[in-house]
């Protein structure tokens, strides 16, 4: 895989607190949780865990998580975390473009908070989606954060966690983006290389390895965000989205 960033300096300022507590991040991780529903019980696998911040919100509702991620950098700071207060997940270094196995039987959710986007190339991004179904069992579902086919380029501005460009042609399937993320008092932290698949190309895919019933959710402001001011124009701010879908046979 070719698309791995996450170096241990950029684990180090991609944890950061600015960037962990920006009040723009109660979006995605809210909605995602909110469109994720009760998983007490239940087994699910974390791929791309990063330095385990999904993870951790998914074992704190119950959930028995393996967490899966290409960074050696990002696990070792999860296993950190882990250490400190232990929820029982089960980190794993691995790379999930390729397909295979993660537990003796598929999982009940398999979700990914940042990933499909890394791909950038179209047989890295099947990858990822065939590893998915591969670990997902009939009828479970899985529940992505993922940067926007439609409005994947937000301008900097006050109270926005991160901004884009194109960096090559603009929604071309494979064309990358920088993305910036920014504190709340506007520094820039860091940045990261995403790319552009259409929902064509990823809904294609998703049914190619029996992942239907695909739905595409906007971000809602959570209640704690709603103390902003403007929150409303912050919350059209956004180049990201939740996809959903369920693996049927």
């Amino acid at each position: 895989m070719s698309t791995n960033q996450y170096t241990k300096e950029f684990t180090e300022k991609y944890n950061a607190k600015e960037r962990i507590e920006h009040p723009h991040q109660f979006m995605a991780y809210s909605t995602w949780l909110e469109e994720i529903g009760d998983i007490k019980g239940k087994r699910v696998l974390d791929l791309a865990c990063g330095s385990g911040i999904s993870s951790r919100m998914l074992a704190e509702r119950g959930a028995i998580v393996t967490g899966v991620d290409m960074s050696e950098s990002m696990i070792d700071r999860a296993l950190e975390e882990e250490k400190k207060n232990p929820q029982g997940i089960n980190y794993m270094i691995a790379d999930a473009s390729i397909p295979v196995k993660y537990g003796d039987k598929p999982f009940d959710l398999v979700v990914a908070a940042f990933l499909l986007h890394y791909a950038d190339t179209p047989s890295l991004l099947e990858g990822f989606i065939k590893n998915i179904s591969l670990n997902l069992k009939v009828s479970g579902e899985f529940v992505s954060i993922n940067m926007s086919p439609d409005h994947p380029i937000v301008l900097p501005a006050k109270n926005v966690s991160h901004s884009s460009r194109w960096l090559g042609e603009e929604y071309k399937d494979g064309s990358a983006l920088e993305i910036l993320l920014w504190s709340q008092d506007s520094k820039q932290i860091c940045n990261i290389t995403d790319y552009h698949w259409s929902k064509k190309t990823y809904e294609s895919l998703f049914r190619k390895y029996s992942l239907n019933n695909i739905t595409w959710v906007e971000l809602r402001m959570h209640e704690k965000g709603k103390k902003l001011q403007d929150w409303k124009k912050i919350e059209k701010q956004n180049m990201l989205v939740i996809i959903r879908a369920t693996r049927d046979k």
